[in-house]
């Protein structure tokens, strides 16, 4: 677990900073009045989150491997993070639904509904906590071994088995 203990910190932050996001989201309306402008917010949120790999990569770069890592530890370390923020991911969803937005799963409900995407009874079934949760648990690891993928090789600095 000592070896893991950046990965950790950095999935914790990755999860204070997703809770963050939320709350601005709410703010400014994108969970209600705006919420055909949420997907422009989405690319923001994107370099946020590889900056998040990308600074927790070089934590353990520097403070586990001494300053120099190859693609294989910076690709496992995208793992263990992943894992990590895919778990804290559900925590996150729950505390945004119930606590921060609890009208947002009613609103997307409505909204997709009278934009055609959904009939009722199928974006009732899919705007769910429990979908939520999964999907965002899902999205989680898969983004993260991505933007891990890519931290680590910007940032390899010794061959690959090394």
């Amino acid at each position: 677990m000592k070896d893991f203990k950046i990965e950790i910190k950095w999935a914790v932050i990755f999860s204070v900073v997703t809770l963050l996001w939320l709350v601005f989201e709410k703010i400014i309306g994108l969970h209600d009045q705006h919420l055909d402008n949420q997907m422009r917010y989405m690319a923001i949120l994107g370099i946020l989150y590889f900056a998040l790999y990308y600074l927790g990569l070089r934590d353990k770069k520097v403070h586990f491997y001494g300053g120099s890592i190859n693609f294989k530890e910076g690709l496992k370390f995208a793992l263990v993070m992943s894992l990590a923020t895919a778990l804290l991911a559900i925590i996150v969803q729950y505390i945004f639904i119930t606590v921060i937005s609890p009208e947002y799963l009613p609103n997307m409900i409505k909204y997709m509904v009278a934009h055609g995407r959904f009939d009722q009874k199928s974006a009732e079934n899919f705007y769910t906590m429990a979908n939520q949760m999964k999907n965002s648990a899902y999205t989680n690891l898969v983004m993260g071994v991505f933007f891990g993928a890519i931290s680590a090789a910007l940032q390899k600095n010794k061959g690959i088995d090394s």
